[in-house]
C-alpha cells in the first residue's frame, strides 16, 4: 500500500509540473490537473490541501533531488577545485534550464500574503543550499579552505555563478545558455572564490606580511649601524 501510494504521489506531481508549466499557478486548475492526472480532485486534495500546497511540493522536491545529486557530486571528487567547477557548472545547467527559470517567473507575481515564496525559500531553496554549505564546512575542517561562514562562502559562490546569465534568463534577455558557456561561468567564479577563501589567501598575506617586518626591521638595523661608526671611516 506503501509503494502504491507513493507511486500515486509522484504521478500527482509529475501532472501538477506539466500543467504549471504550460498554464503558469494562476491559470492552472486542480480540475486541470486531475484530468491530466486520471483521476478525481477529491484524490488530489487527500495528498495536497490546496493548489498553493501542490505547487510547492513540485519545487521543493525538484530542489531536493538536486541538491542530493549535487553534494554527491562534490564529494566523490577530491580535488576541491575541479570539485567546485564540476558543482558550479551542473548547478547552473539545472538552475538556467526553463523549468526552474518559470518558476521563479511564478513565485515572483505571487503575493506575500499567501507566503508561498517564504515557504519555497524556507522549505526549499535554503535548505539546498545549506547542503552544500555543509560541504564547505567539511572542506574548511580539511583545512582546504580558511575558517568561514559556510552559509555566506555558499551565498557568495551562488552569487558568482549566477551574475553572469540569471537576471537575463528572467528578463527573457537572452537565450538559454550553452552548456560550454556555463562551463566558462563556473570556473570563472571558482577561481574568484578560491582567491577569497581557498587557504592561499593566509599564506600570501602572512608572506607579505613577514616580508613587509623584515624589510622594516632591516631598515632600523642599517639606521642604527649607522649611527653607531665612528666618524670618518
Amino acid at each position: 500500500m506503501r509503494v502504491r501510494t507513493e507511486a500515486r504521489r509522484r504521478a500527482i506531481l509529475a501532472a501538477a509540473r506539466s500543467v504549471f508549466e504550460e498554464q503558469g499557478f494562476d491559470r492552472a486548475s486542480m480540475a486541470e490537473i486531475a484530468e491530466r492526472l486520471g483521476g478525481s480532485k477529491t484524490t488530489l486534495y487527500s495528498y495536497y490541501p490546496s493548489k498553493e500546497d501542490l505547487f510547492v511540493a513540485c519545487i521543493e522536491e525538484d530542489l531536493e533531488a538536486d541538491a542530493g545529486a549535487l553534494v554527491d557530486l562534490v564529494r566523490g571528487i577530491p580535488d576541491l577545485r575541479r570539485a567546485l567547477e564540476e558543482f558550479g557548472k551542473a548547478y547552473l545547467i539545472k538552475a538556467m534550464g526553463p523549468r526552474p527559470i518559470a518558476n521563479y517567473r511564478m513565485l515572483a507575481l505571487m503575493p506575500a500574503e499567501n507566503g508561498i515564496g517564504r515557504r519555497f525559500y524556507e522549505q526549499g531553496l535554503r535548505q539546498a543550499w545549506l547542503r552544500f554549505a555543509g560541504y564547505l564546512a567539511e572542506q574548511m575542517g580539511a583545512g582546504r579552505l580558511r575558517p568561514g561562514d559556510p552559509w555566506v562562502m555558499a551565498m557568495h559562490l551562488k552569487g558568482m555563478l549566477e551574475a553572469e546569465h540569471f537576471d537575463r534568463q528572467l528578463l527573457n534577455a537572452e537565450p538559454e545558455p550553452h552548456p560550454a558557456t556555463l562551463e566558462r561561468t563556473a570556473d570563472n567564479a571558482v577561481e574568484a572564490f578560491l582567491r577569497a577563501y581557498g587557504p592561499q589567501v593566509e599564506t600570501e598575506v602572512l608572506r607579505e606580511t613577514a616580508a613587509a617586518l623584515a624589510a622594516t626591521r632591516g631598515g632600523k638595523a642599517d639606521g642604527r649601524a649607522r649611527r653607531q661608526r665612528p666618524e670618518g671611516r
